[in-house]
């Protein structure tokens, strides 16, 4: 037997994501955008669903900004996995942190193109130059943006 009564079931959504981010962009009231999403709710979901719900919270779409500061916690914990993982030292200076954050920025995906920019730009590289044994443990290695072009650079 399973007992819900002390639960709280978050269910997340990109449902109206772009009439969320139109209105946004036209300065409309966060309060003004809620009322509207949940009008429109039915399109996607049923309404013996939406009726189930004791809430609807809508959320405004991350900024380029809000996406930069993402992209140095993930960039921070990659640096902290690498070191102790294998020894090496990552250190990114701040355009190139810019760069990762602009290649990962979607206003209607959020955070979500993000890893997969990450993983492609920064993780496979490193990955890549692990196995030619270009970067060997010791090394300490600053990711910088030079000619909007990701470089690595080995110390």
């Amino acid at each position: 037997t399973v007992d819900f009564s002390n639960t709280i079931i978050i269910a997340t959504s990109n449902a109206n994501s772009e009439i969320i981010k139109e209105m946004i962009e036209t300065k409309e009231s966060m309060e003004k955008i809620s009322e509207i999403i949940k009008k429109k709710l039915t399109i996607y979901f049923k309404p013996e669903l939406i009726n189930r719900f004791s809430q609807i919270v809508v959320f405004k779409n991350l900024s380029l900004r809000d996406i930069e500061l993402i992209t140095k916690l993930q960039l921070n914990s990659l640096a902290k996995s690498l070191e102790k993982t294998h020894g090496i030292s990552l250190l990114f200076n701040d355009a190139a942190i810019c760069k990762i954050a602009e290649l990962g920025y979607d206003p209607v995906f959020g955070a979500r193109p993000l890893r997969g920019v990450i993983s492609e730009k920064i993780k496979s590289v490193l990955a890549e130059k692990i196995l030619r044994q270009e970067i060997s443990k010791g090394n300490n290695i600053e990711i910088i943006l030079e000619d909007q072009n990701i470089i690595f650079k080995i110390k």
